[in-house]
């Protein structure tokens, strides 16, 4: 793509994301627009992770399928007030047809993926085209209306397993359990290695995020602990406090909230599970 293309795709998707902070208040598809449109929106906790997906994938769906079929008036159709004041359906042809130019002709929608956020609902939506992958991140509000979107990456087209993963068992364990702040994980167990292997706990970054860090279709720290596995090292990864627990953090924490309750005080947890187990190395 030619630079100032870029550039200006830049700069409409950073307003339309910029709309969409002041609106939330927080800074290969035979669907029919026609389909949804008369559909109650669902019922979510939250708190709980107790979401509706299949109400925003279908939508997110309608949506990418109606740009690249060139319906760009039903796609806009969907987009809340904000949006529709920010964007025509000329508008989002021009975005359409730039990302063309670096993507390649459509032609099916791969995979979507999910994220919540408060009131705000995100779909990744990752499409397969003629020179590489498109994850677009669409974002809904509760009722199901676009209130922005924005290109999330290019994934490469290959979809194979890299690692074999043939080469290692990974085992659920909790850590913390029978804690109030106890967390779902993994154990990425190395297969046919002397034992006792060595082993690391993955400790996650700034934000919250699950065991396996994913962003869009990208999952980082599963993709680090199949390496290692696959290599002859036991690895633990588990969901952050943050992610798990945020709300209840939030309310009973405030802004006290320090890098040991989100990150640290569960790290000596992991590893003490990781010395319990025989076939690693205690030490």
């Amino acid at each position: 793509m030619k630079n100032g293309i870029k550039n200006k795709l830049i700069l409409v998707f950073s307003f339309v994301f910029l709309l969409l902070l002041t609106a939330s208040g927080c800074g290969n598809s035979n669907n029919d627009i026609n389909d949804i449109s008369d559909e109650a929106p669902p019922t979510n906790d939250i708190t709980s992770n107790d979401v509706d997906w299949d109400f925003y994938n279908q939508r997110a769906e309608v949506f990418v399928s109606a740009m690249a079929t060139a319906d760009f008036g039903s796609a806009v159709g969907m987009f809340d007030e904000a949006m529709t004041e920010a964007l025509s359906a000329e508008d989002l042809q021009v975005i359409w047809e730039s990302l063309l130019v670096e993507v390649g002709a459509f032609s099916y929608i791969f995979v979507i993926e999910n994220e919540v956020e408060q009131e705000i609902f995100a779909c990744f939506v990752t499409s397969h085209h003629e020179n590489s992958g498109l994850t677009l991140r669409v974002v809904f509000s509760a009722d199901g209306l676009i209130a922005g979107f924005s290109v999330d990456g290019f994934p490469a087209l290959e979809t194979a397993e890299i690692i074999e993963t043939s080469r290692f068992t990974e085992y659920p364990i909790v850590i913390g359990e029978g804690t109030d702040w106890s967390l779902d994980g993994m154990l990425s167990m190395p297969d046919d290695w002397a034992v006792p292997v060595p082993a690391v706990v993955i400790v996650a970054g700034s934000g919250a995020s699950d065991m396996d860090g994913r962003t869009g279709v990208s999952t980082p720290y599963r993709d680090i602990a199949a390496f290692l596995a696959a290599n002859g090292i036991a690895v633990i990864r588990h969901d952050k406090r943050t992610y798990t627990h945020g709300l209840r953090m939030f309310e009973e924490l405030g802004n006290s909230i320090t890098a040991w309750e989100e990150a640290i005080e569960d790290a000596p947890l992991a590893a003490e599970l990781l010395r319990n187990e025989p076939r690693i190395d205690p030490d």
